[in-house]
């Protein structure tokens, strides 16, 4: 019972990441369809950055088939022959690829969307928050995982080079969330002057005047003051 308990949980926790990899995968095309789209110049200049949007997207739509692939694999080795020596080859292959899919997917896409947020002038779609909100929750999650996967490590004590792989997952999902940290202020400062460019105007216009107005009250003053002493 326990088995089939376990064995349930890991199937609804990969249903439930394959549906998330789908949305993922969903909004980073919907990334790149809103910047190749966009009518602000610094991003319609940025040749070579929509380019890499592009070229980051195809590889995380090969890396979630190839992931998802093997893991059909493994589960197919598992109903027909059980633990054997292919089945913990596929393991260490789907080990392979979340690492992977961190170092060559996840961490260029955010940086992209940084570099992107940095460049615009203004938000330019609402996509940008989901999926900067999404990735950070999901580097949350996974750093969960990885934290419990790297303990199961250190107590059943597998090969060193499974530790070394989860250790670096680990630091590339930290980088992910610093930035995706990063990201969230950095749109939210373009949100606030999407929606408020009258307050800002009108900020910007009473700094003016104040810093015009006091060398014209200085000078009649001094004026004043001379006319006094004639």
């Amino acid at each position: 019972m326990n088995e089939t308990c376990e064995k349930g949980l890991i199937i609804i926790y990969a249903v439930l990441k394959w549906l998330l990899d789908v949305v993922d995968l969903g909004m980073d095309w919907d990334f790149y369809i809103e910047v190749q789209h966009t009518d602000q110049e610094s991003i319609t200049r940025a040749v070579k950055l929509k380019r890499a949007i592009l070229g980051f997207a195809i590889i995380g739509t090969l890396m979630f088939t190839a992931t998802l692939l093997l893991f059909c694999i493994k589960i197919c080795i598992e109903k027909r022959h059980g633990e054997n020596k292919s089945y913990d080859d596929v393991k260490k292959a789907i080990s392979v690829f979340s690492f992977l899919c961190t170092w060559i997917e996840d961490l260029p896409q955010i940086i992209l969307a940084v570099i992107v947020a940095v460049k615009s002038t203004e938000l330019i779609s609402d996509i940008q928050l989901v999926k900067a909100w999404y990735a950070l929750v999901e580097a949350s999650l996974q750093a969960t995982i990885t934290l419990i996967e790297l303990k199961l490590c250190c107590v059943n004590k597998p090969e060193i080079w499974k530790r070394v792989l989860l250790i670096l997952e680990l630091i590339g999902i930290t980088f992910i969330f610093l930035l995706c940290a990063f990201l969230l202020i950095e749109l939210y400062q373009d949100n606030f002057k999407e929606i408020y460019p009258l307050e800002n105007a009108a900020m910007n216009f009473t700094s003016n005047a104040t810093t015009w107005s006091t060398p014209i009250i200085s000078t009649q003053l001094t004026t004043l003051d001379i006319s006094t002493k004639q």
